[in-house]
């Protein structure tokens, strides 16, 4: 197994948009790719627990990711109907 990640940079381009007439906004955007490598080889993710249908949650206590099936601290919000 392959832990290498091929990153590609594509080159800057800039963006000017002008949103009203007092000011000029510019905008730098980066086209960033990574392919290669796997998920448990990044070293803030434990994926050790996962099972079918795990999540992918940010523990604060651990500072990093870690599969869980169950939303403990999260707060879902449904919209209003």
């Amino acid at each position: 197994m392959s832990n290498s990640i091929n990153v590609t940079v594509r080159p800057t381009r800039t963006i000017v948009t002008k949103p009203s007439a007092q000011r000029t906004v510019l905008v730098n955007q980066n086209d960033i790719r990574a392919t290669g490598g796997t998920l448990s080889a990044l070293t803030d993710v434990d994926i050790s627990a996962r099972v079918d249908g795990s999540l992918l949650i940010y523990d604060s206590a651990e500072e990093k990711f870690i599969t869980s099936t169950l939303l403990e601290k999260q707060t879902l919000n449904g919209g209003h109907y």
